[in-house]
């Protein structure tokens, strides 16, 4: 053992596209042991690479730099479906009127100016050189042409109307390509991972309840994390709506993207998508589940507790079509989803619920 520290040591970054990740983790979904560690993309990837941090919400294009000393958690990622409302290209002429001119482009992130290089280049046929910088938009744009933001930057840019022209990177990217855009990763450090599997493994675990909690929250149009006054609430719904957490579908645009990446030089190859492994064996009894015990799931229980406490049965609760967080379970007999009305056998599920608890191995 090389001497972890006591806690695990998570990135956490501080802008309002992973607000509903954090409040769910923040709210009780993280095991105990768990120390948040803030800053911006680009200084996570760093400090995730030298070590001080064990697991974070990174680069994508940082994984794919290093992807011997990292796995991925599965099943989750800050992607786009089309737009993404907070990675925007600021400009002073339409897109295709820019000069050849130097780009500024923030110092907060990496995935961003690499996807904004292969855009310039494979739809545009530019090579603009980019500049990073810590100008403020409107300064940024009269000193350069066209200027990258993200983040809550990116966001409150677009709503005082910053910029006569704006792109959005993650739209951009899917004209061209049809497929979604992974800006970000929950990214787990390999030493972390020989050292602490359990933790780690448990942590994965609580990510993928809290992103279930949030997707459901969205589509309800609640917001329990609150955010940033000043946005919109028009703007605020459709942000939190264009955004996707999960890692599916999502894949096939990140593949893409690191083929391109690799074709202008950025990364070596295209790296394989390598996970973590979530839950089995010691990892499992150490969520406090008992091997051969009765069932400990009733009717009175709300989905809330069921999924932090025992977050293996979330494969039940989506074979069954449920996703509010906040009811008991006996209230789903009969439970509205959208416009229709699904009539749900409780047996079956209480049956399926306890029978996801069993040990194996």
């Amino acid at each position: 053992m090389t001497g972890h520290p006591s806690n695990l040591r998570v990135g956490r970054i501080p802008y309002a596209n992973l607000l509903p990740i954090f409040h769910g983790l923040e709210g009780g979904g993280a095991p105990d042991g768990v120390t948040f560690v803030d800053g911006h993309p680009s200084e996570l990837n760093r400090k995730l690479r030298d070590g001080e941090l064990d697991l974070s919400p990174s680069s994508s294009i940082e994984y794919a730099v290093r992807p011997d000393r990292y796995l991925l958690c599965p099943g989750i990622s800050l992607s786009s479906r089309r737009r993404v409302m907070s990675v925007l290209l600021l400009s002073n002429v339409p897109l295709r009127e820019l000069p050849p001119d130097p780009i500024a482009v923030t110092g907060n992130s990496d995935t961003s100016i690499t996807l904004l290089e292969i855009l310039l280049r494979e739809s545009l046929g530019r090579g603009n050189l980019l500049l990073r910088t810590e100008l403020p938009p409107k300064a940024a744009l009269r000193r350069y042409p066209a200027h990258l933001v993200i983040g809550d930057e990116a966001i409150r840019a677009a709503v005082d109307g910053v910029a006569p022209h704006v792109t959005d990177l993650g739209e951009w990217w899917w004209r061209e390509t049809g497929k979604p855009f992974v800006f970000a990763l929950w990214i787990a450090a390999r030493s972390a991972w020989d050292e602490r599997r359990d933790p780690l493994s448990r942590l994965a675990a609580a990510l993928l309840t809290a992103k279930r909690f949030a997707q459901a929250s969205i589509r309800r149009r609640e917001y329990p994390w609150g955010g940033p006054d000043w946005i919109p609430p028009g703007f605020r719904d459709a942000y939190w709506r264009s955004l996707s957490y999960d890692l599916e579908e999502e894949a096939e645009g990140l593949s893409l993207f690191y083929r391109l990446a690799a074709k202008i030089g950025r990364i070596p190859a295209a790296p394989p998508l390598r996970f973590l492994e979530i839950g089995g064996g010691s990892a499992v009894v150490k969520c406090g589940i008992t091997p051969g015990g009765d069932a400990m799931i009733d009717k009175g229980m709300k989905i809330e507790d069921v999924l932090r406490r025992y977050p293996q049965t979330i494969p039940v609760f989506e074979r069954f079509g449920i996703d509010c967080a906040q009811c008991q379970l006996s209230e789903f007999e009969n439970i509205e989803h959208g416009a229709k009305v699904h009539r749900i056998d409780l047996a079956e599920l209480l049956k399926g619920l306890n029978e996801s608890l069993a040990v194996k191995g």
